[in-house]
Formats: structure tokens, C-alpha cells, sequence
């Protein structure tokens, strides 16, 4: 037997909050059927979409950002950096590159390194490339 008081309260907010969200899963079907007509010409057959209907509709949903950077125009192709190693410091006692070695950071900061050999720290993903992977990454902005 149910208690009278708190108790039919907390039902009556349950059922309300029941309702609430009954109604708004039924406005986010109306959305998925225009979105669905809209994009594929016909009512939805599942109520999941593919990833690449699910990228299309992003596509139109969501205007391309307008923003362009300030210090770099848009490549026309992509580019393909080489491979290579990463650069270490020479009679350097580790095996991997530390950006928080002197001799490392030097190298790092160094103009002459290349991109590819900044790929190269990155790909060794040890903790202190780890922590540091802001500043490499600057530099491999900096380099193009």
C-alpha cells in the first residue's frame, strides 16, 4: 500500500517527467523524418543513420567554418613528408628524443629540423614527448 503525501508527489513528478520526455522523442522523430526526406527523398527506414548519411547531413546542417588563419593561405594539395629518424643529440645516453633535455630542446627548436624529423619524435610518444607535444607541434607550424 502506497504512503499519501511525498510519495504521490514524487509519482506525479515521475509521470510528468515520463510525459516531458515522451514528447520530446517524439519531436526528435518529426526532425529525423523532414531531415530524412529532405536528404534521401523518403521517410526513414531505420531510426540510425549510416556515417555517411550521417556526414552528409552534417555537410548541409553546418555552414564550412569562414575562418582562415592569419599567417598560412590553404594548400592547394595535400603535402607528403619522407620519413626519417628522430634527431638526437650527438653521445645523447637515451634512445629517445626528451624534450626536456638541453640538447634535445635545442634541436627541437632549431629551424634547420625538418618536419619530417618532428613526425618522427611524435611517432616515439614516450611521456616527455607527451607532455611537450604543444610545443612540437608550434614547431611543425612553424616550419611550413
Amino acid at each position: 500500500m502506497r504512503a499519501h503525501g511525498r510519495d504521490a508527489g514524487t509519482e506525479k513528478d515521475l509521470r510528468s517527467s515520463i510525459a516531458a520526455s515522451s514528447a520530446a522523442l517524439l519531436n526528435l522523430e518529426e526532425k529525423l523524418e523532414i531531415i530524412n526526406k529532405a536528404c534521401f527523398g523518403g521517410p526513414a527506414t531505420s531510426s540510425r543513420m549510416t556515417k555517411e548519411q550521417t556526414a552528409k547531413v552534417d555537410e548541409e546542417a553546418q555552414p564550412a567554418s569562414e575562418y582562415q588563419s592569419p599567417v598560412h593561405e590553404p594548400r592547394k594539395r595535400p603535402m607528403v613528408h619522407p620519413s626519417a629518424q628522430a634527431p638526437l643529440p650527438k653521445d645523447y645516453v637515451f634512445t629517445f628524443f626528451d624534450p626536456n633535455d638541453p640538447a634535445c630542446l635545442e634541436i627541437l627548436l632549431d629551424p634547420r629540423t625538418t618536419i619530417p624529423e618532428l613526425f618522427a619524435i611524435i611517432r616515439q610518444w614516450v611521456p616527455q614527448v607527451q607532455h611537450k607535444i604543444d610545443l612540437i607541434g608550434n614547431e611543425v607550424s612553424y616550419c611550413q
